[in-house]
């Protein structure tokens, strides 16, 4: 398989053009989505730190631990 792929990047023809933009094409989308994840699940630990110390400071202003 990975043979074949080779052989089709490699060839002269127009197809093998388009083969190469469709598998860049693939691998753009991938590398967003994992960026978008990525950027969504830093925000989420940043808003639960800071709910997190919020919930500290209270408990410790009502005495509570």
């Amino acid at each position: 398989m990975k043979k074949r792929i080779m052989n089709k990047l490699r060839s002269r023809t127009g197809a093998s053009i388009s083969f190469a933009l469709l598998l860049f094409l693939v691998c753009a989308v991938l590398c967003s989505v994992i960026l978008t994840a990525a950027t969504a699940a830093s925000g989420r630990m940043s808003s639960l730190a800071v709910r997190q110390l919020s919930d500290d400071r209270i408990e410790s202003f009502d005495g509570k631990e």
